[in-house]
């Protein structure tokens, strides 16, 4: 039983490893520049004011 437990172990502790070390580098630059790119895809193409509309005949 102490042998499972013990690879158990050894297994978490390898995962958590590997995944640490892996993971993408961030930084504030980073997520700042990745905002403004979001912002840059939601903007509206033409420059026109987002929600309005065109005015009514009549």
């Amino acid at each position: 039983m102490a042998y499972l437990l013990f690879v158990m172990v050894a297994c978490a502790v390898g995962i958590s490893l590997v995944v640490w070390r892996n993971r993408p580098k961030t930084s504030t630059e980073d997520g700042i520049r990745a905002f403004g790119r979001n912002l840059d895809a939601l903007a509206p193409p033409d420059g026109s004011t987002r929600g309005s509309r065109p005015s009514p005949k009549g």
